[in-house]
């Protein structure tokens, strides 16, 4: 279907033209240095598929007025520039601009190519400014002229029927909140681009426990590429858990602290502190203060502790033996939290 086609189509790899400047100046593009996208590189999920189904067709002339609602970071500036992008490779005139640039000039109403109008949630604070977008956008359709625009919202498309002129001319379409397997896919599907090697129970935890949008997952992953591309290994999952803990632990059912702790719980004492306190400051890498204070000791006692385990894993093959079994049962227990939470 459609999606094949997609598939096939290949990123522009042109100059950008003035009118993206304003969008490609945002924080994300800044720091990731990532270049205009094609449909190839949109990930396409349950919860995102209509709105990329759409895109596609405006950008191959089968769809006239398409809108995209969704909630900040849900994806909808990523389509934009797909369809953006497949249209310049065409070489069809197209502009893409923001609400804010749209309203400032009236020569975008009368532009007879395709217009692609991102942000447009700015304008619907303004009743006036709602009336004029809503008579600009009515002269658009009354003219057939290609227009596709995108509004960052949680809430359903009806909300915005009174900006929508000719409401049954308009492709609308909702990205919904993503479900646990869509997560899932988008952590594996953005640490492909970010050539990160991902074991599956740490794209499992990441997937379940950093809440919030796409592109809090990017940035976290991108986090994670700039000290290693390699986090398949038991230690490096919990590491990179050390590395991602302050964004993890917005996530109120995160604490990996007292997963620890609970897993540590059946030991003997000789042995428990000092697996605890080496697990969480040296293998996860939690800040120290947070992990002494958890556990109710000094600082000095804690490092302390977790210094007599470290020696003790360089005499027995025992304790590491023990440690190893630990680590494992530990990223079992994260994992199978991480599925069964959602």
């Amino acid at each position: 279907m459609l999606f094949e086609i997609s598939r096939n189509l290949n990123e522009s790899q042109g100059s950008i033209s003035d009118d993206f400047f304003e969008l490609g100046n945002r924080l994300s593009a800044v720091m990731f240095n990532q270049p205009l996208k094609g449909f190839s590189s949109i990930c396409t999920i349950t919860s995102n598929a209509e709105a990329v189904e759409s895109a596609l067709l405006f950008s191959t002339g089968y769809a006239s007025q398409v809108a995209i609602f969704g909630a900040s970071g849900s994806g909808k500036t990523h389509i934009l520039e797909a369809a953006y992008n497949n249209l310049r490779k065409k070489d069809r005139p197209v502009h893409f601009i923001t609400a804010d640039r749209f309203m400032r000039s009236m020569s975008y109403v009368q532009f007879d190519g395709a217009l692609i109008i991102d942000d447009c949630q700015t304008i619907l604070k303004s009743p006036k400014q709602k009336l004029l977008f809503r008579i600009s956008l009515e002269r658009r359709v009354r003219s057939k002229k290609p227009t596709m625009i995108a509004v960052s919202t949680s809430s359903r498309q009806a909300d915005f029927a009174p900006i929508l002129p000719a409401m049954r001319s308009w492709e609308c379409k909702r990205i919904s909140e993503p479900s646990l397997e869509d997560r899932i896919r988008l952590v594996r599907h953005i640490s492909k681009q970010e050539s990160l090697n991902l074991s599956t129970p740490l794209v499992q935890i990441l997937a379940r426990h950093l809440l919030g949008s796409c592109r809090i997952l990017r940035g976290s992953l991108h986090r994670l590429r700039v000290q290693s591309q390699e986090w398949s290994d038991p230690r490096k999952v919990l590491s990179a858990c050390g590395v991602l803990d302050m964004y993890l632990a917005d996530d109120p059912e995160w604490d990996i602290k007292h997963e620890v702790m609970k897993l540590a719980s059946s030991m003997d004492e000789e042995i428990r502190t000092g697996i605890v306190a080496f697990t969480l400051l040296r293998t996860i890498g939690l800040n120290e203060d947070s992990v002494c204070r958890f556990m109710g000791l000094s600082v000095s006692k804690c490092l302390n502790a977790s210094d007599n385990f470290a020696r003790k894993l360089t005499r027995s093959a025992q304790v590491v033996s023990e440690e190893h079994r630990f680590i494992q049962r530990l990223i079992e227990r994260l994992s199978l939290k991480a599925t069964q939470t959602w």
